[in-house]
Order: C-alpha cells, then sequence, then structure tokens
C-alpha cells in the first residue's frame, strides 16, 4: 500500500486493515465508529477498538498515560494488546484498545470531580515526560486554513486576542498549583462500564499544566449556558474547589471561549444554524456581551 498523507476513510480503512493483517487479527467484520482527528474502527469480532492517529508522539503520549494512569489506580482505556503498543502503518500511529462495554447509566458531574481531584493527586510521572501546558494550541492552525472563507477583519480580530490574552495568561496566579492535568475535563470524556466502574478516556490534551484549567472546563460550560448551574455546583463541590470564585477565572474562560469560537468555525458552511452560531460567538467576543452558546 503507498504511503499515505491524508487519513480519509478509505486511507483508514486500509491502515486498519495493514495493522490487522501484521497482528494476525480478522480485519473483516470491522465498522467505522469515526473519522476526524483519529480514525477509530471496531473490530467485532475480537472486542477491540482500533485507534488511527495522525501525530506519532501524541499516540506514544495516550499508550503512555494509560499505563501511567492504571498503575496509580485511575480506570481508563487499556491495551488490547500489551506486548504491542504502537504500530507504525504508512507513517500513521496505529493502536489496539480494549472495547469498554459501556453502561446505561451515565457518568455524572459528581463523579467526574471525584476521578478530577484524584488525578490532580498524582505526582509527574516517572517514566515519561508530559508536555508543558499551552492553552489555545490549535487556534493558528486552524485560522490558516480558514483565512478564505472569513473576512479579514474576522481573523486578525481572533489573532490579536489570542495574542492578548496569551499575555494575561503569564500573570495568573494558580491557587491549585501545577502538575498532571486532562486538558478536556468534561462530562463527555468518563465511561461507565458495565461492572460499574468509571473510566477516565481521551488522554490527546494531557500534559503538565494549572490545576483550575480541569476545573474551569465545566465553569465555562455552565457560563455559556451548555449546561446547568446545578451540574456545576455538582462537579466543583465534588471536587472541592469552585473556580467562579479564583481570580484567574476571566482569563481561562477568554481562553476557552476562543478555543471554542475557532473549533466551531471550521464547520462553516455546514448548515444556516452553525453559521448563525459562528456570527453570534464572534459578536459576542467583540461586544463582551454573554449571550448563551449552542452546543454542538
Amino acid at each position: 500500500m503507498p504511503t499515505a498523507t491524508h487519513l480519509d476513510p478509505n486511507t483508514a480503512h486500509g491502515v486498519m486493515v495493514a495493522a490487522c493483517q501484521q497482528l494476525g487479527i480478522d480485519p473483516d467484520a470491522s465498522q467505522l465508529i469515526r473519522i476526524g482527528e483519529n480514525a477509530l474502527f471496531r473490530l467485532n469480532a475480537e472486542s477491540v477498538i482500533v485507534r488511527i492517529g495522525r501525530s506519532i508522539n501524541e499516540s506514544k503520549k495516550e499508550v503512555a498515560v494509560s499505563v501511567w494512569l492504571a498503575e496509580n489506580g485511575i480506570s481508563g482505556t487499556e491495551l488490547a494488546y500489551p506486548e504491542v503498543d504502537i504500530l507504525i502503518i504508512d507513517s500513521f500511529p496505529v493502536t489496539f484498545w480494549k472495547l469498554i462495554d459501556e453502561s446505561p447509566v451515565k457518568p455524572t458531574a459528581s463523579e467526574l470531580g471525584c476521578i478530577i481531584r484524584r488525578l490532580h493527586t498524582l505526582p509527574q510521572p516517572a517514566l515519561f515526560t508530559l508536555p508543558h501546558f499551552t492553552a489555545m494550541p490549535k487556534i493558528d492552525g486552524r485560522l490558516a486554513k480558514l483565512r478564505d472563507k472569513f473576512n479579514l477583519a474576522d481573523i486578525e480580530f481572533i489573532y490579536d486576542r489570542k495574542t492578548k490574552i496569551e499575555k494575561q495568561l503569564g500573570q495568573i496566579d494558580s491557587a491549585l498549583g501545577w502538575g498532571p492535568i486532562h486538558g478536556d475535563a468534561h462530562i463527555g470524556n468518563l465511561m461507565r462500564d458495565a461492572s460499574g466502574t468509571i473510566r477516565l478516556i481521551d488522554y490527546g490534551d494531557f500534559c503538565i499544566g494549572p490545576r483550575e484549567w480541569d476545573i474551569c472546563v465545566l465553569a465555562v460550560s455552565y457560563k455559556v449556558g451548555t449546561i446547568p448551574q446545578s451540574t456545576y455546583r455538582e462537579f466543583a463541590d465534588a471536587y472541592g474547589f469552585d473556580a467562579l470564585t479564583w481570580s484567574g477565572f476571566p482569563i481561562i474562560q477568554a481562553a476557552r471561549k476562543l478555543n471554542m469560537t475557532t473549533w466551531l468555525m471550521q464547520l462553516v458552511g455546514h448548515s444556516p444554524k452553525v453559521d448563525a452560531e459562528i456570527a453570534k460567538r464572534l459578536a459576542d467576543l467583540r461586544n463582551g456581551c454573554s449571550r448563551s452558546w449552542e452546543a454542538f
């Protein structure tokens, strides 16, 4: 199979088949779950998830984090074949994970608060190095791809706002200190398996950073109206810290709202609803409004 540089469904399927053949696994009964930053396939015959990434270093980090969490008593995703951590197929990293048999009982905000609090007690890993926190690492790349879809004033506004926020972030006084953080600590990144065990998933944003960042994920969601106050309150009470009372919250909120807006800008043209929401968010950022945002 020729070397691939673009991860589309056909390329991903070819990579998945080649990886399975290398391990002697039958790829025929496979199902594409999703494709985005990564491609996920389910191997029904094996109860295995095949994950095809775009970055070898990111995949190595995710494998290392999964092992480290297990060693420290936090349940997460588990390698299906521990003797094989990563295969490289046509420059794409391929990992194999045990399928989590999910319970119909959804995780709660309280359970998220408890597991993030536990994570925040852990020291830095001894056997690998987590990256240093950056608040808005994807914005420049997103904007570079959007220059022909938005007017220059919008693009320059976001660049300028990002620069100002980055300067403010450097002045934040962390109340909780720095350490290993999840980076995207929302309820959707918890799973309850059939035995009732809560599992923390999605390690792409794991890093060494200010612990408040993890608390602010739900705090910002509440402030923009995508979750009710009761959900945030349940989470904050379980964790034992209220980000809304912390002096650094407005700056973190500004960074997260810029991330949220540029993420949605990538979907411009998908539907009138998406385009209207993008326009609303850009207007709110310019005018300092605090209207509710739609979740996507």
